[in-house]
Formats: C-alpha cells, structure tokens, sequence
C-alpha cells in the first residue's frame, strides 16, 4: 500500500526545505507578478507596443522605455518618474473629474431623467455618460483610472533605470492593497479604468471601446483568470 507519509519523507530527504520554502516562494511570487501585470493588462493590449516588452526584464528594453515615458508622460529621470507617479496616487484624474461633477450638481443634472439628460447633454455624450456612471458608483468611479496607469508607470520606470527593482515592487504592492480594498473584482476595477480612459480621451463612446477590449482579454486569455482575492504580501 502506498505509503503517503514515506512520500513525503523521501521528498524532504532530498528537498531540504530551504530549496523547498525556495520553489513554494518562487511560484508565489510568479502569482504576485501575474496579478500585477492584469492591473495595467487592458493598458498594455490598448498601446501599440509588443506584449514582449511589458513581459520583459530590466535591460532588455531599457531605451525604448526612456523614449516611451518621455513621449507619453515627460518622464526623463528619476525626479520626474517619481513626481509622475506621485500625481496619479494623489488624484490626477479623479479629482478635477469630481470637482466637474460637482459643477454639473450645482447646475441640476444629477435629477434630471435620463431622458432630459440626454437632451441636456446632447453634443457632449462622454459627458452625459459620466453622469450616468457617477449615479451608480458615486466618488469612486473613475479612480482605478489613477492608479492602474501608476502602476503601469511604475513598471516602466523600472525597465527605464529610474527606480529600483524594490522600489518598483513595494510600490506596486502598495496600489495592488488599495486596489483590493476599494474594489471586489477585475471586473469592477476595469468598468472604474474604463470610464476614466473616457474621461481622459474626452471622446464619446471611448467607455465601450475600452469595456469591449477588455470583455475579448478577459475571456480570450489568462491575463484575468488570476485570483482577484490573492494574498498581496512581500515575496523579495
């Protein structure tokens, strides 16, 4: 009879567990990674840049990202990456868009019917959008928008030599805590992210471009089969 105990014995015999505790810390920080990169995942598909070079490791693509933080964010060294970051974590977006919702408050919209609504709002639909999105999920509905594009500047910044790779982790275990304590799935994250690309864009229909993308990601690969609950703890 199998013996599963013996198993084990012979296994520890010639896994010590320091090789053990090694493999079992290596796949969960594979995990950390994965869930990681499926913050800025939709981001990723949406550029016009290789899946290789986000999957990439330092050095390898370290020009190309210099060029690509210089071109989308003017972000040309440390001081600046930081600042850049530090803009999104502090309300770069979600603020002056809930300053503009206070204004269309004071102005009456938010007890107009859809229908006055959409008369009101009838050459402006991202904004008519806006409001509607504002009604279902109030102050919180553009914010995943900040910090999914922090945490993706984050990775950049690393494969450009303006941070460290400690830096860059503790970082993004920062924003993944956030992240979970103020949404419960991918799917709420990415509905936030979705309207605040609309916000940003300032383009009418941007929202179901963006929501459309990221339904084919999710149900076409593994980007967001990984565990929206996982442990988000220190693995370096």
């Amino acid at each position: 009879m199998h013996n599963p105990w013996f198993a084990q014995a012979i296994f520890l015999y010639f896994f010590p567990i320091t090789i053990i505790e090694q493999i079992v810390s290596s796949e969960s920080r594979e995990q950390l990674e994965k869930w990681f990169y499926a913050v800025y995942g939709l981001d990723v598909y949406h550029s016009d840049w290789e899946l290789e070079y986000f999957n990439s490791s330092f050095g390898t693509y370290q020009k190309e990202a210099q060029i690509r933080l210089e071109t989308e964010g003017m972000i040309t060294d440390r001081k600046s990456a930081i600042e850049t970051i530090g803009e999104l974590l502090n309300g770069k977006f979600r603020i002056p868009f809930q300053k503009l919702i206070c204004e269309y408050k004071a102005k009456g919209y938010m007890e107009l019917s859809l229908e006055k609504l959409a008369e009101k709002t009838k050459d402006k639909r991202e904004i008519y959008d806006l409001i509607v999105a504002y009604k279902e999920n109030g102050n919180g509905t553009i914010d995943a928008f900040d910090y999914c594009t922090a945490m993706r500047l984050v990775r950049e910044s690393y494969y450009a030599g303006y941070i460290t790779e400690r830096e860059q982790l503790d970082q993004m275990l920062e924003i993944g805590k956030i992240l979970q304590g103020a949404f419960d799935s991918w799917d709420e994250l990415m509905e936030s992210f979705c309207r605040g690309a609309e916000y940003d864009k300032k383009t009418p229909y941007a929202y179901e471009g963006w929501l459309t993308l990221y339904q084919c990601i999710r149900d076409q690969t593994d980007v967001y089969q990984i565990d929206w609950d996982l442990k988000l703890e220190k693995k370096w």
